[in-house]
């Protein structure tokens, strides 16, 4: 009876828990759409920052507006609600990694230029 009575309260422990409740299952049309929200670079000040996924075939691309300033990537790969990707464009390495729940993305992006590397920035936005 003793060993029975171990593994229900084994069970029972291993079953107890927060349990995150992130989709992993996102598509590409989940993702799609315009996010507006703030984004704070390595002890900046927070800036308001609009966010643009449109569908490329399989893949996003990104319009990225804060305040006058727009940054375009093409060409990004998503796995489900995950986003970790590495693009080069205009001699410019970005990396990228986003994390979509339901309309509320979390996102962080860091760019290289040569061996110069920039501020990690880090944004929560709202899928309008």
């Amino acid at each position: 009876m003793k060993p029975l009575a171990i593994l229900v309260l084994c069970l029972f422990i291993s079953s107890c828990g927060d349990d995150e409740n992130i989709d992993l299952s996102c598509m590409q049309s989940d993702w799609v759409g315009t996010y507006t929200g703030t984004r704070i670079c390595d002890g900046g000040m927070e800036q308001d920052v609009t966010l643009t996924f449109s569908a490329i075939g399989s893949r996003l691309s990104l319009f990225y507006l804060v305040g006058i300033n727009v940054t375009t990537h093409g060409e990004i790969d998503f796995n489900g609600c995950e986003i970790d990707d590495n693009i080069t464009s205009q001699n410019v390495n970005y990396s990228i990694k986003a994390t979509l729940n339901g309309s509320e993305l979390t996102m962080e992006d860091r760019f290289v230029v040569g061996n110069a590397l920039g501020p990690l920035c880090k944004i929560t936005a709202t899928k309008n």
